[in-house]
């Protein structure tokens, strides 16, 4: 329940279809955080490097920025 709704509030994400058209972090904001000290994900227009595996640099930070919420 309550990440359900944490993703929705966060991606406005309420049905399957809205996450196929959720806009994903563009290549270049994700090779400045990874690669060169860039800002990272902002915490008001949060989105996910679909690009690559989970466990990038960028999406790690997602999940915390989430799980901060969730607290």
């Amino acid at each position: 329940g309550e990440v359900q709704h944490l993703f929705k509030d966060m991606f406005n994400i309420s049905q399957d279809a809205d996450i196929i058209a959720h806009e994903a972090a563009s290549c270049e904001d994700v090779y400045l955080y990874g690669y060169e000290d860039g800002p990272g994900p902002d915490l008001k227009n949060l989105t996910f490097n679909t690009k690559n595996r989970s466990k990038t640099p960028w999406n790690s930070r997602v999940i915390n920025l989430l799980l901060g919420e969730l607290r």
